[in-house]
């Protein structure tokens, strides 16, 4: 089943497929069991804010939106058009942007860097 969706996607994505093809290859042989996937509850979670670009082809947009509806508080800045899983702080004025504004609470009123904000969202 590995080798015939590898070269499935060779078809269409031949610049791409074989380096994940090469990483992923240790879960088709993985000598152990697979476990039970965990279930995500992040209602009680505080707010956060996710960033995703909808055309980025290693993490399907679909799965921004699967995450955004696990944690009900977070925003989602979904890029149109981007193609990279690293959308952050890049360059791009608007999502550049929803993160500053994110951020600068903990920032300690825009000083940069550590401030006397609110503590960190995340331990």
């Amino acid at each position: 089943m590995w080798r015939a969706d590898a070269w499935a996607s060779h078809a269409s994505a031949p610049d791409t497929t074989w380096g994940f093809a090469w990483f992923n290859r240790p879960c088709a042989v993985w000598p152990a069991p697979s476990g039970t996937a965990a279930k995500v509850d992040g209602s009680q979670a505080p707010a956060g804010l996710l960033v995703h670009e909808k055309l980025d082809a290693a993490a399907p947009f679909a799965g921004g939106l699967t995450v955004r509806g696990l944690f009900p508080r977070s925003s989602l800045v979904a890029l149109p058009g981007g193609t990279s899983h690293a959308a952050a702080l890049t360059g791009n004025t608007c999502v550049d942007g929803a993160i500053a504004a994110y951020l600068e609470p903990f920032w300690g009123g825009g000083q940069g860097g550590v401030g006397g904000g609110r503590p960190v969202p995340v331990k």
